[in-house]
C-alpha cells in the first residue's frame, strides 16, 4: 500500500528522459478512487508574481493512486477527466497559501 504525506517529494522518471520531482500538495478521493495532486517542489507560494502561471492559477499535476496487486505507483489521468478533479479538489482544498 503507498503512503503519501503532504509535502513529501516523489521523484519521477521516464524510460528515457531524466528525474524530476513534486511536491504532495494533497490527496482526495473521487467515486472510490484516490489521487494526489502534485506540484513543482521550487515553487514558493508567497510571491504571487514569481509562482504563478496566468491569472492566479498554479501549476498542479493530479494522478490517480494506483494499487491493483500487480502494480503500484501513480497513473495519468485522462483529460475527459481533468478538469473535474480539478474542481473537485479545488472545492475541498483548504489550503490558504493557495489562491484558487
Amino acid at each position: 500500500m503507498i503512503t503519501i504525506e503532504k509535502g513529501e517529494i516523489i521523484t519521477f522518471s521516464e524510460d528515457s528522459g531524466p528525474e524530476f520531482n513534486l511536491e504532495v500538495l494533497d490527496c482526495f478521493m473521487y467515486e472510490n478512487q484516490e489521487y494526489v495532486v502534485l506540484s513543482d517542489p521550487e515553487i514558493v507560494f508567497d510571491d504571487a508574481k514569481s509562482d504563478t502561471t496566468h491569472e492566479g492559477d498554479f501549476i498542479v499535476c493530479i494522478m490517480k493512486i494506483v494499487n491493483d496487486g500487480e502494480f503500484e505507483g501513480f497513473s495519468p489521468v485522462g483529460e475527459d477527466k481533468l478538469e473535474t478533479l480539478l474542481n473537485t479538489w479545488k472545492n475541498k482544498c483548504t489550503c490558504e497559501e493557495v489562491s484558487l
